[in-house]
């Protein structure tokens, strides 16, 4: 049975989308930039991965509202990736390629599952399909985690298997599928004991709860699955907001949305504790109540990496 809490929050998630699209159409720039989202409203700069992630607030509020008012920025956005494409996804993620690329890959997989959901076709298949086997050959070849934030594996997996279950094409599944049966183990870490380091530019993406997203999808919503997360991953979760040195909003959001698919496999409500926690700090937050955020503390300037992580969380128990 649904636990009431999650019945009531999904009453909200449009509601939160809609600010949020909004919020990041602020942020998409004209002329030279056109169709680009920045980072930030205070100086425009080309944004490959903040892009695709804006199309997947304004794809996402869309399906669920029906609005059609986003969809120029949808198109936009799109016209902007096509143009910058071969610049940022590579042809192999070998030791050459831009440091964000693998991030950048599951990126355009993000985009592209929730603009076909909305417009039920796979218009951008042939982009999708290219970041789709980068990944998919990285992620075989993967023997450990090369490291965390934009090389997060887990990310990568988690979006790969995704993209591949929509499409119904096992090869990618598979690929998802062999990488985390071999390089995540078992025995699942605690999420209070992830690295908290101050020498990091970035830290955005919490390990723990990519190392939940990715089994989840890459090995199905199978009964294994739910004991697995039972047993496992909740003993390890955290029941509130953590306090972290860089990126704790995003990172963060990243442990919502974890906790919020594990409770849609599990039906365990004591994932819901956690989840409803962490997303409260977050609102309490938002002081202008604009369903955007700041990268932390020290960064107080609202950005779109952050704002996409906490909507991505917000609409988790769908």
């Amino acid at each position: 049975m649904d636990d009431p809490r999650a019945a009531r929050h999904r009453t909200q998630v449009a509601e939160h989308l809609g600010r949020a699209a909004d919020f990041m159409t602020s942020l998409q720039g004209e002329g030279a930039l056109r169709g680009n989202v920045s980072p930030w409203r205070s100086t425009p700069y080309p944004d490959f991965h903040g892009t695709l992630q804006a199309i997947w607030v304004w794809a996402r509020h869309a399906e669920l509202t029906r609005e059609e008012k986003h969809l120029p920025r949808i198109e936009a956005a799109w016209a902007f990736i096509d143009d910058q494409f071969a610049r940022y996804v590579p042809v192999v993620l070998g030791p050459q390629a831009p440091y964000e690329a693998g991030y950048d890959c599951a990126s355009v997989l993000l985009a592209a599952i929730a603009d076909q959901r909305l417009f039920q076709d796979d218009q951008h298949r042939s982009r999708a399909l290219q970041a789709s086997e980068v990944l998919a050959t990285y992620l075989e070849g993967l023997r450990e985690s090369p490291g965390r934030e934009f090389r997060d594996p887990g990310w990568m997996a988690y979006n790969l298997a995704e993209y591949g279950r929509l499409q119904e094409d096992p090869a990618l599944v598979d690929a998802a599928r062999v990488f985390v049966e071999r390089c995540y183990p078992t025995k699942f870490p605690n999420f209070v004991d992830e690295p908290n380091q101050d020498d990091v530019m970035f830290d955005f993406l919490s390990t723990q709860a990519t190392r939940t997203l990715a089994p989840v999808w890459a090995l199905g919503h199978i009964p294994d699955t739910g004991a697995w997360l039972r047993e496992r991953v909740l003993t390890a979760a955290p029941k509130g907001f953590l306090s972290r040195v860089r990126d704790e909003h995003a990172w963060n959001a990243t442990v919502a949305a974890a906790l919020g698919a594990a409770y849609r496999v599990s039906h365990d409500g004591g994932f819901l504790d956690g989840y409803f926690a962490i997303l409260n700090e977050l609102k309490r937050r938002d002081k202008p109540h604009a369903c955007a955020m700041a990268r932390d503390a020290n960064y107080p300037e609202f950005e779109s990496g952050p704002t996409f992580f906490w909507s991505f969380a917000i609409d988790a128990l769908w």
